[in-house]
């Protein structure tokens, strides 16, 4: 786990999928604080979201400002 003076925070890309939900809980489950990315804005609202995770709507595909993301 990462202490709190040296806590990091990961980049999940397709946070919202089958595989991304996954790894956003497990990550939180070791302490790490998330920026968690989807391209679809509807799963947003699905969301229960914790402290640690900063979501943001980006598309991979179509978007080329990534300054938001890091």
């Amino acid at each position: 786990m990462p202490s709190e003076m040296g806590m990091k925070t990961i980049l999940v890309t397709g946070a919202t999928g089958r595989i991304g939900k996954v790894v956003v809980d497990d990550l939180l489950e070791r302490g790490y604080s998330i920026r968690a990315v989807t391209s679809n804005p509807r799963t947003l609202a699905e969301i229960h979201g914790s402290e640690r995770v900063q979501w943001r709507h980006f598309d991979l595909l179509r978007d080329t400002d990534f300054d938001g993301l890091v």
